[in-house]
């Protein structure tokens, strides 16, 4: 039987690097377009390494630029990321696994990051 790797599996070390380089410098994330940016980069992480979902949203959730202006829609998206920390289990009578469930969460996570406006 193949191993099936736990829940928290660290994301790759692309990802880790560029959180390593905004834990020196925050400012990277200097506009909102590089925001939305950044959370497209850590949802397609996060698809290509499904296990990494936890983590990436921790970390992802972490970065939230103090220095621009408070916006509503990206307010409420971060919020959904900090969500993904602890997704918890389909509703009861759901059909769904849980790996489906969270491929679910993730892809509306996903459009909803698409439909922001960059400025």
């Amino acid at each position: 039987m193949k191993d099936i790797p736990p829940p928290d599996t660290p994301p790759s070390w692309k990802f880790l690097d560029f959180i390593d380089d905004l834990l020196k410098d925050r400012k990277q994330l200097a506009t909102f377009k590089d925001v939305k940016s950044f959370w497209l980069f850590a949802i397609a992480e996060r698809n290509a390494k499904p296990t990494s979902g936890r983590p990436i949203a921790r970390m992802t959730h972490a970065f939230y630029p103090a220095h621009l202006p408070r916006r509503e829609d990206y307010d409420r998206v971060h919020g959904e990321i900090g969500a993904l920390e602890a997704p918890g289990w389909p509703h009861e009578g759901d059909k769904r696994s849980l790996k489906e469930y969270e491929d679910d969460l993730w892809a509306r996570l996903e459009g909803m990051v698409k439909k922001l406006k960059d400025s």
